[in-house]
């Protein structure tokens, strides 16, 4: 392999890494907003943003979805549970 080739390579992984590391592969913003709406709250702009940032798995994030969906009126334990599942959903 061409050092030029190595590099290229070694650049992609890099730049690729983050990306692989950020969200996990199967996170769904869509589980999120389903349990929110079994709690009888409906599925608004803020609940729609909360589920989806949640997606990230960061721990911001999901503290962020939490808050955001208690201010729409989802129980706190409920709130917990649907931005868990939309960073890293129960098989």
């Amino acid at each position: 392999m061409s050092s030029t080739l190595r590099a290229a390579a070694l650049t992609l992984a890099v730049l690729a890494a983050p990306l692989v590391a950020a969200a996990p592969a199967s996170a769904d913003p869509g589980i999120c907003i389903d349990h929110v709406m079994e709690q009888g709250v409906e599925a608004t702009d803020a609940v729609l943003y909360a589920c989806k940032i949640a997606k990230s798995g960061l721990p911001g994030d999901v503290r962020r979805c939490r808050n955001i969906l208690q201010a729409e009126g989802v129980p706190p334990a409920e709130a917990r549970h649907a931005c868990r599942i939309a960073s890293y959903p129960e098989d």
